[in-house]
């Protein structure tokens, strides 16, 4: 493009929110209560936990190379359209019905597709990898409809158990409460230390 036309435009850059919270708030609020409602009833606490992996998929990028080995272009494009693959695989189980058996969650295919296809599909580090397909394993488990279950698994953060619930107005909750405590590397799978880590090789 010529020069003279970039300096008589404007220029909009838009970037992924900064933070845990920011991203499950941006999440929420574009996760329509429709979507989030729709049968069977385990479908609102399935799309909050893939709002968290990507939140926290994405804020790992702030700790580069710490956080992960490279630069990775995740984005909103990548969760829409892993919103879209669960919903698919979701209706699929159901057949319609109201609630189903958590075994009967295709966990594997589910986990696959955000590894190897919409988020792992850019990966291209060995450690990388073997750190989003951890994070999917811990995320991504029948555990997880447990009474207590931790997002974080960091039993000295109680406030991170995920809300043993299935309605949108609980998971927002749930999100507000997270904002009135102090975001930690250590939600990222990261030491605590990791600001200064970061800043010190800077």
């Amino acid at each position: 493009m010529p020069a003279n036309l970039l300096r008589a435009s404007q220029v909009f850059v838009f970037e992924p929110p900064s933070g845990v919270i920011a991203s499950l708030k941006q999440t929420m609020a574009t996760v329509n209560r429709a979507r989030m409602g729709k049968e069977p009833v385990q479908r609102a606490k399935l799309h909050f936990m893939l709002a968290w992996f990507h939140a926290v998929t994405v804020d790992r990028l702030r700790f580069s190379p710490l956080g992960w080995a490279n630069k990775y272009e995740f984005g909103t494009a990548d969760q829409r359209t892993a919103f879209n693959c669960f919903d698919a695989w979701i209706d699929r189980v159901a057949g319609g019905k109201r609630s189903i058996d958590i075994d009967a969650i295709p966990w594997t295919a589910l986990k696959i597709s955000l590894g190897q296809v919409f988020y792992g599909g850019r990966v291209d580090n060995v450690f990388d990898q073997r750190m989003m397909t951890s994070f999917l394993e811990q995320i991504f488990t029948p555990e997880a409809f447990k009474e207590g279950f931790n997002l974080a698994n960091l039993e000295s953060m109680k406030f991170l158990e995920l809300p043993d619930s299935f309605k949108r107005d609980d998971f927002v909750q749930f999100v507000d409460t997270l904002a009135e405590q102090s975001e930690s590397p250590e939600w990222l799978g990261l030491p605590s230390s990791a600001e200064l880590l970061i800043r010190a090789g800077a």
